[in-house]
């Protein structure tokens, strides 16, 4: 199993240790498929990526089919919470159209 590459780095600002990974945001993401990852000091809050090994983005198997059924048990949730929340709102639409006596 690849080791946490956090454990490993110190801040180019401050040289904390005190690394971590940040919320991933779409420009990050954009920038994983290209092999950069990013951190954040929890010193001095500075944020910076950092190219990984080619190696370290692949995934065993066991942690590859765990992620998937998350992503899908996640996806399921969403949708569930969206059509009640569409629900909701066509019942509250009906109710408002509805003519008055």
């Amino acid at each position: 199993m690849n080791p946490d590459p956090a454990a490993s780095l110190c801040c180019p600002k401050c040289s904390s240790a005190k690394v971590r990974r940040p919320r991933r945001t779409m420009a990050d993401k954009l920038y994983r498929l290209l092999g950069y990852v990013a951190f954040r000091c929890s010193g001095c809050r500075h944020r910076w990526r950092r190219r990984l090994p080619p190696g370290y983005l692949s995934k065993p198997g066991a942690q590859r089919s765990e992620t998937i059924r998350r992503r899908k048990a996640a996806l399921l949730r969403n949708g569930l919470v969206y059509a009640v929340g569409l629900a909701i709102f066509a019942l509250f639409v009906l109710f408002l159209s509805r003519e008055r006596s």
